[in-house]
């Protein structure tokens, strides 16, 4: 598989802005300048696997993320989701509306990190 280093801009872009943070955060926080972030963005520069690695830490991202197109990941996704709904079928109402109580728990959790 090519690496396709707009959409890695892209996704270093997005990532960054979800956060707030600026390119001169971004840069302060992996030892480098701000126009080298704004480089790799724009797909002037190629980042390093090391420079994606610290990247993923700051924004909180997997190199893969950086990497893999979102269809793919979207796909493992809908997967996941399929698979879960087919065994929580397999139970009561009762222990749906359990597992759905936790699972609730579990996203709330998750969503104030």
């Amino acid at each position: 598989m090519k690496i396709d280093y707009v959409e890695v801009g892209k996704r270093i872009r997005e990532f960054r802005e979800k956060l707030d943070l600026t390119q001169e955060d971004l840069a302060f926080a992996i030892g480098t300048s701000a126009a080298y972030v704004s480089e790799m963005e724009r797909a002037v520069k190629k980042p390093s696997l090391e420079k994606l690695y610290e990247m993923g830490e700051v924004l909180g991202v997997t190199v893969n993320d950086f990497i893999y197109p979102a269809a793919i990941n979207d796909s493992i996704i809908a997967g996941l989701k399929s698979g879960l709904l087919k065994r929580i079928s397999r139970y009561t109402l009762d222990e749906q509306s359990i597992l759905l109580d936790n699972l609730d728990s579990i996203v709330n959790i998750v969503s104030t990190k």
